[in-house]
């Protein structure tokens, strides 16, 4: 049995007796206006599969009992305003794929029990209140795709037990207060795509391994503590689409390579680094939509050409360009 209730601008509380469609699946509750707390009679629908509650306006804690929805493979509370931490008892529900409590007011630490969950394939708790360190325990995770655990306070280290989670393909950490040596064991998740480390304070230079990950499309890396690296070839840029190594304490001369014809960079950000020199005359080559190189000791004389590239969105400040005249007068 199916219960699609989404997007019918519903007001109230859901209503108890809901529990008592003890044949009911799939329960859709999502787009409403629904507020107050989520009842405990839901505990009841022990054939369900999907719930379904996101973008309503739904307070207080998540119930516990919740655990006890066996058959529970999505479970999705996003985008309300739920406090509160969350229940070890969801680590009861060992047939979850899904399990997505972003954008609430929840807090506490992710709790251990957790890792219990082996079929699980997207984890999304960005955007919350969460604190502590990340358990190992989620290591254990084989079959996880996608992590999203932007926005929070998490501190610590990443766990070295992160590297047996062979299925990664998106891993979001960015804006939290992890520490400790960079995680270079996410050089060995050969499915990734997408790896955003941005807002942290990780310690160590980048691992050249990490520029030649076959699928990786997205790289954000911020606020790097080291005593300075260079970028150093080889390093294969044909897929990735956003580059973005940010106060990363690189030195040296930006690498003519990155602007490449084989690029296929919509943005790129390398600002507030310790880059010298001149910009390579292969930056024309470049199409991204945004480009920012703010910050870095650039003494490079600006071409006019530059005005006249594709690249939508420009952030050049804080360097030491002057006007090369011969460039503009021959239009360069």
């Amino acid at each position: 049995m199916i219960r699609n209730l989404a997007n019918n601008k519903l007001t109230g509380s859901i209503p108890p007796n809901l529990g008592n469609l003890t044949n009911l699946a799939i329960l859709y509750l999502y787009g409403n206006q629904l507020a107050g707390l989520i009842p405990t009679d839901l505990e009841n629908l022990k054939k369900l599969e999907t719930l379904d509650l996101s973008y309503n306006q739904l307070t207080g804690p998540i119930p516990e009992r919740l655990g006890n929805l066996k058959m529970l493979k999505t479970l999705d509370f996003s985008n309300n305003q739920l406090t509160g931490p969350i229940p070890c008892h969801l680590g009861r529900l060992d047939k979850l794929k899904t399990l997505d409590l972003s954008f609430n007011r929840l807090s506490g630490s992710i709790p251990v029990e957790l890792g219990k969950l082996g079929k699980l394939e997207g984890l999304d708790l960005r955007e919350n209140e969460l604190n502590g360190s990340l358990p190992k325990e989620l290591g254990t995770l084989s079959n996880l795709q996608s992590v999203y655990l932007s926005s929070n306070y998490f501190t610590g280290n990443l766990p070295e037990e992160y590297k047996n989670i062979a299925a990664m393909e998106s891993f979001y950490v960015n804006g939290n207060y992890l520490t400790g040596p960079f995680p270079k064991f996410v050089t060995e998740w050969v499915n990734l795509s997408v790896l955003d480390l941005g807002g942290n304070s990780f310690a160590d230079d980048l691992p050249s391994e990490i520029f030649n990950m076959k699928n990786l499309q997205t790289l954000r890396v911020s606020d790097l503590n080291n005593n300075g690296f260079q970028l150093q070839m080889p390093i294969n840029l044909t897929k990735m689409s956003t580059l973005v190594l940010r106060n990363c304490n690189i030195f040296g001369q930006i690498p003519s390579f990155i602007f490449d014809e084989n690029t296929n960079l919509r943005r790129l950000d390398l600002s507030f680094n310790n880059f010298t020199g001149e910009i390579p005359n292969s930056i024309r080559n470049l199409t991204a939509e945004t480009m920012f190189l703010s910050g870095d000791e650039i003494n490079q004389r600006i071409l006019r050409w530059i005005n006249n590239t594709e690249t939508s969105t420009r952030g050049i400040s804080y360097n030491k360009f002057t006007i090369d005249e011969a460039a503009v007068n021959n239009n360069v």
